[in-house]
């Protein structure tokens, strides 16, 4: 175990309220933090831990090793999210789950009952306030981790969410743990005002230990881990740039003239993934291994199946071709990046993945700048062109006195923490403090629900993304469209992927839209829905700001309350179709 994660777990009390925040190197071993907290749960020395992360890939990839490692009997651990619902009250001793999840049961909409929470808010029928008190006490009464928490700032919604949920662990006086490589100045700023808005409220100084490496440590005599720190300087990771008017040509160009025998391909879009991806398979690129695909379009046993075999077979040549679903806490080494810009915490993620493990000596970075986004678009991909601006600005400035495995300076070079820090003052965001009323969140009654509903409906809180659930029809499917319903638990049992909007409304203006079905509840069944389609396309059509291509283009509150308001559950989708979302790339329009 690493030198500094031993000196925490030493000095903690891990079974009293208070805080911890480490800032500590990419492959560092944050992931054996809480392998040891499990560990410890399940002899009974701690009462309960939870791990929270904003990926599913991470949460995966963690599960997977809790299995391997055998801490906990099944009955002891689960999986408590959207799509794996084995602890909804969050009972079981360890539990992983999103961020997300942890969030809205904080706020009183637990996800296990939230259909029923919101539609009552919608209907205005209050048929259920939920059982939130029995999670708000589980969660309070545990060691909470929270992975990779700068991804929550990336969003507003999320950013709102994951500062209430410090708020409240802190109030009820929980134990919480926040790790990342990549927190910025500003987000620990935020971080620190939350503690100190706690403490004064309650009264109570809280357990407090920060560890910003190479610059801080409380609980350690030492601010950096000089062993790892060598090990890390002696790797010999190569860094470019290039900017292309054509970015997919370009990859599958670096794909085939870059010697690696492990290949981890970034895009910022499963769509151009996607196309890599087939691109690989038919000009049968050699020295690329198996190939593998992750996206956020694959369902649910698309991505665990591939994760699965990623990690099985993660010391064989192999490329993996993916989206930033991979940048945080796949535990897998590269010998090759090949990645789209990005946001420079997304950059420097990404580039964790290269030369990961202590036994690597070498590796390359190769960074694309899509110049035809940066000049014509609006935003850069998913990202603002401010971000990426700042991304861009930053590497080329610093990247001849770049290390980029070595954390922070030394021995005359500059670290990708320095690099994080020096792109934020590029961008030199303004520090505003955190607007969230303690009060109401601590009370024990409903009080704040409606207006938290309110702001989940209207993408206030959480993410702002529109997604309606689709259910995966196979070879039998035709027999549920027949019979005009489904029968009960056979939703369960289907695989799931979830369709943004402005993809599922493109879906809905061709040929192959014709092949979707909407399924709506009436009283207490599944059915399909007679002229659903019409319905869900005007629907979408009424929600629509102007523009395409976003999430930013709806109305959010409006989408979200229509779909509710007609009891509309998802929609059911053939295999075929979702091959061609998922696995083919086909493209719908712009």
């Amino acid at each position: 175990m690493r030198k500094l994660i031993s000196d925490f777990l030493y000095a903690f009390d891990f079974n009293a309220p208070g805080l911890a925040v480490l800032k500590l190197p990419t492959g560092y071993g944050k992931t054996e933090l809480f392998m040891e907290l499990a560990k410890r749960t399940c002899m009974g020395k701690i009462a309960r831990a939870i791990y929270a992360s904003p990926l599913r890939a991470l949460n995966e990839d963690l599960y997977y090793k809790l299995e391997e490692r055998g801490y906990c009997v099944v009955h002891q651990r689960a999986r408590q999210y959207m799509e794996r619902s084995e602890s909804p009250f969050f009972h079981r001793k360890v539990v992983v789950t999103t961020i997300d999840t942890l969030g809205f049961s904080v706020y009183k909409v637990p996800t296990a009952e939230m259909s029923d929470i919101v539609e009552g808010y919608v209907m205005k029928d209050e048929r259920t306030r939920g059982h939130f008190s029995i999670p708000r006490a589980n969660i309070s009464d545990s060691v909470v981790l929270i992975d990779e928490p700068h991804l929550a700032f990336t969003e507003s919604g999320l950013e709102r969410l994951l500062l209430g949920i410090l708020q409240y662990l802190l109030a009820s006086k929980a134990t919480v743990i926040l790790a990342s490589a990549t927190l910025t100045d500003l987000m620990l700023r935020k971080i620190d005002y939350i503690k100190r808005r706690v403490e004064d409220k309650i009264g109570v100084k809280l357990q407090y230990e920060k560890c910003i490496y190479a610059k801080e440590c409380s609980f350690s005599s030492n601010t950096r881990d000089e062993e790892f720190d060598q090990v890390q300087a002696k790797k010999n990771v190569e860094m470019e740039i290039h900017t292309s008017k054509q970015l997919i040509d370009k990859v599958l160009e670096l794909i085939a003239s870059r010697d690696a025998t492990r290949k981890l391909i970034v895009l910022n879009s499963p769509r151009e993934a996607i196309k890599v991806y087939r691109k690989i398979q038919e000009q049968n690129i050699e020295g690329t291994g198996e190939v593998f695909m992750l996206h956020g379009l694959l369902s649910r046993n698309d991505r665990e199946e591939t994760t699965r075999k990623l990690l099985e077979n993660k010391n064989k040549p192999f490329t993996l071709v993916a989206t930033q679903v991979v940048e945080a806490g796949l535990d897998v080494s590269a010998d090759l990046l090949i990645t789209d810009l990005a946001p420079i915490q997304s950059l420097v993620q990404r580039m964790g993945r290269v030369s990961r493990w202590d036994q690597d000596e070498s590796g390359r970075i190769e960074i694309v700048v899509d110049e035809h986004k940066m000049n014509n678009s609006e935003d850069y991909g998913p990202y603002g062109k401010d971000l990426v601006d700042s991304a861009l600005k930053a590497l080329s400035e610093i990247k001849g006195s770049l290390k980029p495995k070595i954390p922070a300076s030394m021995e005359g070079f500059k670290g990708y923490m320095d690099l994080v820090d020096y792109a934020e003052s590029i961008l030199a965001p303004r520090y505003e403090e955190p607007a969230l009323s303690l009060g109401k969140l601590l009370s024990l009654s409903s009080e704040p629900q409606e207006q938290i509903v309110f702001d989940f409906l209207s993408g206030r809180i959480g993410r702002n993304a529109v997604t309606i659930q689709g259910f995966i029809l196979d070879a039998d499917g035709s027999k549920v469209v027949e019979n005009k319903n489904v029968e009960p638990g056979q939703l369960e049992s289907m695989d799931k992927l979830m369709l943004p909007v402005w993809l599922l409304e493109r879906l809905l203006d061709s040929d192959d839209g014709k092949s979707i079905t909407v399924i709506v509840e009436e009283k207490g069944s599944i059915v399909i829905r007679e002229k659903g389609l019409d319905k869900l396309r005007d629907i979408i059509r009424r929600s629509k700001k102007g523009g395409a291509g976003t999430h930013k283009h709806y109305d959010v509150f409006k989408l979200n309350y229509s779909l509710i308001n007609e009891n509309i559950k998802g929609v059911l989708v053939p295999r075929s179709l979702y091959n061609k979302i998922a696995r083919e790339g086909v493209d719908y329009g712009e």
